[in-house]
């Protein structure tokens, strides 16, 4: 299981959290079919890939999750910790 973590936050720049979602983007196709995944968006509020927890990295999930990082902007405040509450 790999979660990956994104500070989406205002104090990082739109340039750099594009670079951070193309490499979390080619670190999801590099996963197996027995891996399962998570991506967590935060700032005051963390937007998750899946609510229901790690999904399996089948083309479809990792497709989406993709889809999910293109809605990424930098935004807000760092709220680290409701983020991680929540895992």
């Amino acid at each position: 299981d790999t979660i990956y973590l994104v500070d989406t936050s205002s104090s990082l720049p739109q340039e750099w959290l594009n670079e951070v979602s193309a490499g979390v983007g080619q670190a999801l196709r590099m996963l197996g079919e027995n891996d399962r995944f998570n991506i967590v968006l935060f700032k005051e509020n963390p937007a998750f890939f899946s609510t229901e927890g790690p999904r399996p990295a089948t083309v479809e999930n990792v497709d989406a999750a993709q889809r999910f990082l293109t809605t990424a902007r930098s935004e807000g405040y760092t709220d680290v910790n409701a983020a991680l509450s929540q895992l």
